[in-house]
């Protein structure tokens, strides 16, 4: 059963592609987060996708890039961040700077590094 918080504001539906998503937004000002739930049309669960700011990103997230052999020295490059959840498990999402070199990446809460190409 579908469960919208009873602070959220802006609720609207969206068809994108096959998929259909209920978007909304949580707090105001500066502390706002704007979220999109996507379904299958058949009304399965595909992902939550919840943006967010880069202070609100758990520290062990942030130094699993940081720490990594491939990404060390990586800078963020935004002051937001996206937090995915799935069925398969959840993530952050971040765009970084690498010297002149800028990526999208998908951090897993279990800190696995993949570089996005499409979002």
């Amino acid at each position: 059963k579908l469960q919208i918080p009873d602070n959220a504001r802006d609720v609207e539906w969206e068809k994108e592609g096959s998929l259909w998503v209920l978007s909304y937004d949580l707090g105001i000002g500066a502390g706002k987060k704007e979220v999109d739930v996507y379904f299958a049309a058949d009304g399965t669960w595909i992902k939550t996708k919840t943006d967010m700011q880069m202070n609100d990103v758990p520290k062990y997230i942030k130094n699993y890039v940081t720490s990594s052999d491939e990404y060390a020295g990586a800078k963020f490059y935004d002051s937001d961040a996206e937090y995915i959840e799935t069925p398969e498990g959840n993530s952050y999402v971040f765009e970084i700077t690498i010297g002149m070199r800028e990526l999208d990446i998908n951090v897993t809460e279990d800190g696995a590094i993949t570089e996005l190409f499409d979002r």
